[in-house]
């Protein structure tokens, strides 16, 4: 084989392995589009502790559903509209960061963009505070 024949030989090589790259690179964008769209229209469901309210949320936030249990008005309404906002905070909460869960299957957990990403669901929906146990004493002794 004469230079010129090894020359197109090592260019077609290196065509052939940029072609193989671009592919490569064209189906990880496809892959991270179809699982960031999956991400983002992740729901889920939480119930109240006694059962009087549960709320349906999306990853982004978006409320999908409300409802209430026959007994929920008996809470009165600064105790209902406090369980309805943790209700919904919690529902949030949890669908967002299963959400970014789903978005580790495309996205290494020590990138940049996947810590980026966690820093922001926690920013935009913290999860709400640990409910007490009946009898457990904060700060102090029993």
């Amino acid at each position: 084989m004469g230079d010129v024949e090894e020359a197109y030989a090592r260019l077609e090589a290196v065509r052939a392995r940029a072609e193989r790259q671009l592919r490569e690179a064209q189906d990880r964008k496809d892959q991270f589009a179809q699982v960031s769209r999956d991400a983002q229209s992740h729901s889920a469901t939480v119930r109240s502790p006694r059962g009087e309210v549960e709320v349906t949320a999306q990853a982004t936030g978006r409320i999908l559903n409300l409802t209430f249990s026959s007994n929920a008005l008996a809470l009165g309404s600064e105790k209902l509209a406090a369980l309805v906002t943790e209700t919904i905070a919690r529902a949030q909460h949890d669908a967002a960061t299963q959400g970014i869960t789903l978005m580790s299957s495309v996205l290494p957990g020590d990138s940049p963009f996947y810590r980026s990403l966690s820093v922001q669901i926690e920013d935009t929906f913290p999860a709400p505070p640990a409910r007490p146990t009946r009898g457990c004493i904060i700060g102090g002794s029993q």
